[in-house]
C-alpha cells in the first residue's frame, strides 16, 4: 500500500518569539492535525522555504517538500510552521502557488514585547554578549 503524504493545509508563518511554537504545539495535538516530526515523533519546523535565496526555485522542488511530511493516516490534515517564513514576503506567495486552498496564520505580538524577548533569547542562546568595560 503507498503512503499518501500531501501538501499543508494550512502555514503558520508568524514571527519569532511570537507565539508560532506554541500554536504548532496546540495544533499537534488535534487529532485530525499533523506536522513535520522527527525522528521520535515530536513535531518540529520544516524550515523548508527558510533559507531559499529563491523561495520560487524551492518551491520546483515539492515533491521534497512534500516528502517531510508524514504519510497521511485517513482524513488528516497536514501543516507547516517556520518564523523565518515571515522575513520573506515571497514565501507566503510560493506557498498560496504550491496549495491555492492554504490557510496563511500570522502571530503577531506588540513589537516592543517582542524585540526584548528575542533579545532575551539571544543572550540566552550566546548569540550576544556584554563587552567588558
Amino acid at each position: 500500500r503507498l503512503s499518501t503524504r500531501c501538501l499543508p493545509s494550512l502555514a503558520v508563518i508568524g514571527a519569532m518569539k511570537c507565539g508560532t511554537t506554541n500554536l504548532m504545539l496546540y495544533l499537534s495535538l488535534h487529532p485530525g492535525l499533523r506536522t513535520t516530526e522527527n525522528a521520535a515523533g515530536w513535531p518540529v519546523e520544516s524550515r523548508f522555504f527558510s533559507r531559499a535565496t529563491d523561495p520560487r526555485r524551492a518551491a520546483a522542488r515539492w515533491r521534497e517538500y512534500v516528502a517531510k511530511f508524514p504519510p497521511r493516516r485517513g482524513n488528516e490534515l497536514t501543516f507547516d510552521k517556520s518564523p523565518n517564513y515571515v522575513v520573506n514576503p515571497l514565501v507566503p506567495l510560493v506557498l498560496r502557488r504550491l496549495a491555492p486552498s492554504i490557510k496563511l496564520v500570522a502571530t503577531v505580538r506588540d513589537p516592543t514585547r517582542r524585540a526584548y524577548s528575542h533579545f532575551q533569547h539571544d543572550c540566552r542562546n550566546g548569540r550576544l554578549v556584554r563587552r567588558a568595560g
